[in-house]
């Protein structure tokens, strides 16, 4: 694919983007924490307790982050959602840098930004410690970094594609359906 045929990357809006990412941060810091733990969560805590490469319903990325979670801040339920929380703010930020790569300008980015901020999926996600919570961030990831080698034509940014599904696989098996629909697609 010719770089001719994409617009040219619009300046970063880092002021909207930042303020839309921290406005969503804010609500989960107000509100998110004050349901318990899910089943799951505290699963994750114990994989993360005793830790293992290799689990059947899970790879070991999540609950080594448990793990992270539980001994730096303790049994916390704010300090184990902290992380998805950020993850949430994150994926928002990447959603608007994504569209500033598509050659959107401030409003577009500020838009695409505000699509992730309310969608009802990501709404549910980014409340729990979960597999399903860091997957669409890494996803997102994987979405920059290609629009990012179909922008320059950069075989570096091949590697940089495969240490994001390296730790994609690692986080939810499900990341390969992605690698392997986008390979198919190019």
């Amino acid at each position: 694919m010719s770089t001719a045929a994409l617009p040219a990357p619009a300046r970063l809006a880092i002021g909207p983007l930042f303020a839309i990412a921290s406005g969503k941060l804010v609500v989960w810091l107000l509100a998110g924490w004050r349901y318990g733990f899910h089943r799951d969560e505290l699963y994750y805590i114990v994989g993360g307790r005793h830790f293992e490469l290799g689990y059947v319903d899970h790879p070991p990325l999540v609950p080594w982050l448990a793990g992270l979670a539980d001994s730096w801040l303790g049994p916390s339920l704010i300090g184990l959602r902290l992380l998805p929380a950020l993850a949430g703010a994150a994926l928002v930020f990447l959603a608007g840098a994504i569209a500033a790569q598509l050659g959107g300008r401030a409003w577009a980015q500020a838009l695409a930004a505000t699509a992730m901020l309310v969608c009802p999926l990501e709404l549910l996600v980014d409340n729990l410690f979960q597999t399903t919570t860091f997957d669409p961030l890494l996803w997102a990831v994987a979405c920059w970094v290609l629009v990012r080698w179909l922008r320059t034509e950069n075989p570096r940014w091949w590697l940089a594609f495969g240490a994001v599904a390296g730790v994609g696989v690692m986080t939810k098996y499900t990341f390969g359906v992605l690698a392997i629909a986008l390979i198919a697609g190019l």
